[in-house]
């Protein structure tokens, strides 16, 4: 895959139908604003990266892509694609909803 796949990269987060000879699949473009502003930040980034290639579970979104920047040596923003998600755990712990200790077993079941 290259850029002139992903329509509207200057969006935040766009979500398009990718059709494949195989399957339909849902995914979202995720852009990361000032990569390089924080050495932490950035770590943080390439170590996400690293750990979404390699992993397989279905309760982890897949990457499907990274968007090669035109300028590979000024470049500071970064788009990645990744599976469709309609909520994370960040959103689900910093929301106001009070979760049942049901509810919190089974996050923490799912997670390990």
């Amino acid at each position: 895959m290259n850029a002139r796949n992903y329509l509207e990269l200057e969006a935040t987060a766009v979500l398009r139908w990718q059709s494949t000879s195989r399957q339909r699949r849902r995914w979202q473009l995720n852009k990361m604003d000032g990569v390089f502003e924080d050495e932490t930040d950035c770590k943080r980034i390439l170590r996400e990266i690293k750990l979404l290639r390699k992993m397989d579970h279905s309760f982890v979104v897949k990457l499907f892509d990274i968007i090669e920047p035109s300028d590979a040596d000024s470049f500071d923003t970064l788009y990645i694609v990744l599976e469709y998600a309609e909520s994370d755990l960040k959103k689900v712990v910093k929301s106001a909803i009070h979760l049942q200790i049901l509810h919190i077993k089974t996050v923490i079941y799912n997670l390990v």
